[in-house]
């Protein structure tokens, strides 16, 4: 019987918890997961901004060549088309950037957030840009 306790000692110690503390390493566990995960939002959260303000050069290019902002059916690809972007980024969520052309003098840029819908609070907030 001796044995058997050894052992079952032993393999909660290999777990890294003990009947002492292994509720408060689990929780502080838990506190790095979600740092972690706190902090890979944060930086696609910054991604996105600087994607977005990459963007905005580019479509700020295309009306010094064209005399006005590529239409909303035009949207984004004609930077592509005019190889004034190499290539087409979304946000760093993996969702398209919505683009849309307010007259012919301003326009708006939006990321819709990590979840992709429009709305939405902390991370899942739109990122928009208004030009």
């Amino acid at each position: 019987m001796r044995t058997i306790t050894t052992l079952l000692v032993l393999a909660t110690f290999a777990l890294g918890c003990d009947d002492r503390g292994g509720e408060a390493q689990g929780l502080a566990d838990k506190q790095d997961v979600s740092a972690s995960v706190a902090s890979l939002q944060q930086a696609r959260l910054d991604s996105t901004e600087l994607t977005i303000k990459a963007v905005v050069q580019a479509l700020e290019m295309y009306k010094v060549q064209h005399g006005e902002f590529p239409t909303t059916e035009q949207g984004l690809q004609v930077l592509v088309d005019q190889r004034i972007l190499s290539a087409l980024k979304g946000d760093a969520w993996g969702h398209p950037l919505v683009y849309a052309r307010n007259g012919g003098k301003s326009f708006t840029l939006n990321s819709l957030g990590a979840d992709g819908k429009p709305g939405g609070q902390g991370f899942d907030a739109d990122i928009e840009m208004e030009y």
